[in-house]
């Protein structure tokens, strides 16, 4: 028997016809837009790689590391919050520690200090202290002395006001030194912090 050929039938024809006799018909939905182009030999990489928005990073031959500028206002440093009693251990301090020539003046200062009746100053205090060591002491060392004298809590010695070096027991004095002790360090500390801008 011959096969007989059918007569070739157009696609669109064909869905027009079944259209109106009402059969469903799933098409595939037709995209808008030219079709993407792919380069060859990398059709299937171009598959995988999931395309990322936004301008790509650019490559440099020197890396170059540089900090992080924070967002705000820079964070105050209060000296304040670092005396508050918190758990735990107590916060060591750095503290300069004396020689055995700078510490034979811790109790002759105190003596000094305990004997006159007024507040003495930084020269005439000096003077003293160097006429009975028979030594030639300079201001830096009597700082570096009170400073120890004070931090190690051996006794109150103030000076408020410029009036002079004095031990006293008035709260109100010893109130108003750690005042001014505190702004001192917030200073310092402030200052440090400036100058760090330049590394």
């Amino acid at each position: 028997m011959k096969k007989e050929k059918l007569p070739m039938i157009k696609e669109n024809y064909l869905i027009s016809l079944l259209q109106r006799l009402g059969v469903p018909i799933n098409q595939p939905k037709r995209k808008r837009g030219r079709p993407r182009k792919v380069p060859e030999g990398i059709i299937d990489n171009y598959q995988k790689e999931a395309k990322k928005r936004g301008r790509p990073k650019k490559i440099t031959d020197t890396i170059e590391i540089t900090e992080k500028k924070k967002r705000g206002r820079p964070r105050k440093i209060a000296i304040e919050s670092l005396l508050k009693k918190k758990r735990g251990r107590p916060r060591k301090y750095s503290l300069e520690t004396l020689n055995k020539p700078e510490l034979q003046v811790v109790p002759v200062l105190i003596d000094i200090l305990k004997q006159s009746h007024k507040p003495v100053h930084a020269p005439a205090l000096l003077n003293s202290i160097n006429k009975t060591l028979k030594t030639s002491y300079a201001d830096t060392t009597l700082r570096k002395v009170i400073n120890y004298i004070r931090a190690k809590s051996l006794s109150p010695i103030v000076s408020v006001n410029g009036t002079g070096y004095e031990i006293t027991t008035s709260k109100k004095k010893i109130n108003e030194q750690i005042h001014s002790l505190n702004k001192r360090a917030s200073s310092i500390v402030s200052s440090a912090h400036g100058l760090k801008k330049f590394l």
